[in-house]
């Protein structure tokens, strides 16, 4: 288990992603150019810290920086993403799509899927859920990527 830290936080907003509610800020102790996201199931104790304040940064656009994203991993650029998978998994993702841009086309054989999205270790989490029938499209890269990720895991496993 991770240790607890004590943490000054600037909070500005509030997020909700796959059922679990953050708040999104900056590590006054830390980073200040990198915004952080905090679970609020693993916020144990607040306290506010009068008198001392901070002066929100006004510029800050939390919807388009997460508007790429799949769930709260920041990290990557946004680049497009196609995917195949069988019809189960396909009208699964349709009833609950994996994000706001997603495209789907159907074939006999099963559901294209198109996004454009950043590729991050939370989203390859989403993918490798629908192993069973998922195929890569594109970026290659990706393919490349789950095909290590498979490999060491049939290691682990063998």
């Amino acid at each position: 288990p991770e240790e607890s830290a004590i943490r000054t936080v600037e909070p500005y907003v509030l997020k909700e992603s796959r059922g679990r509610w953050y708040l999104l800020g900056f590590d006054a102790d830390g980073n200040h150019s990198v915004a952080k996201s905090f679970g609020l199931d693993r916020i144990f104790d607040i306290q506010i810290l009068s008198p001392k304040k901070f002066i929100p940064q006004r510029n800050i656009d939390w919807e388009e920086k997460y508007k790429h994203c799949f769930a709260m991993f920041t990290d990557g650029h946004p680049e497009h993403v196609t995917f195949f998978v069988d019809h189960r998994d396909g009208n699964y993702i349709e009833a609950m799509p994996i994000h706001p841009s997603q495209r789907l086309t159907r074939t006999n054989e099963g559901v294209i899927v198109k996004l454009y999205i950043s590729v991050t270790l939370d989203f390859i989490m989403e993918l490798m859920s629908r192993s069973w029938s998922l195929k890569i499209i594109e970026p290659l890269s990706l393919r490349e990527r789950m095909r290590e990720i498979y490999q060491e895991a049939e290691r682990r496993n063998s």
